[in-house]
């Protein structure tokens, strides 16, 4: 985010953090974690700290100079296999359809688990919280069919603007929401 560093992220998973000004590559770090179907970093917002998710049961933080892990939780105790699906670093979405919001550093629950996406009936498991767009106003989530007030814990269904939302880029503020459509032309700015 200070744009200092750079970090590589490997399936495996594994990752390394190079510093843009002097070109030093950090170590290796290969966490023992599952690999499923997801793979990303997400950096805490004075790109001191990162955490990757990659389908796992665990969020691990690590410093981003030395690799070293600073602080990691289970989503869900055993037998769940709750895994982490992506992180904005406190706001990590899992495969059973939740938002967790968790403290940056020490990653402990800061409220329950917000359950998102519902199991359809007929379905084994509910939609994953895969894909999300954290508001500047510190309390909104917006995906592409919902909005998460992760402070009250209450999700809306998202305004129908007449053709399906791909991408959320919301304004440091929080009061506008910038969204792309599958209608190629058609780019379109709201406000909440």
């Amino acid at each position: 985010p200070d744009r200092s560093k750079v970090a590589y992220v490997a399936n495996g998973p594994q990752f390394r953090v190079r510093d843009v000004a002097s070109g030093r590559l950090g170590p290796e770090v290969a966490p023992a974690m599952a690999q499923g179907s997801y793979i990303d970093i997400a950096w805490h917002p004075d790109s001191t700290a990162l955490n990757m998710t990659s389908g796992d049961p665990w969020v691990r933080t690590w410093d981003s100079r030395t690799g070293r892990q600073i602080a990691q939780r289970r989503l869900a105790p055993p037998p769940s296999t709750e895994g982490a699906a992506i992180a904005f670093f406190s706001l990590v979405g899992t495969t059973e359809g939740r938002l967790h919001v968790l403290d940056a550093w020490s990653l402990l629950p800061v409220r329950e688990p917000i359950q998102v996406y519902a199991t359809d009936a007929g379905e084994p498991d509910a939609q994953d919280v895969d894909n999300f767009a954290p508001s500047g106003d510190l309390r909104t989530v917006y995906l592409n069919d919902a909005i998460v007030d992760y402070v009250d814990g209450t999700v809306r269904p998202a305004p129908d603007i007449g053709f399906p939302m791909v991408d959320l880029k919301p304004s440091p503020d929080g009061k506008r929401l910038l969204v792309a459509t599958h209608n190629p032309g058609k780019l379109r700015e709201f406000e909440y």
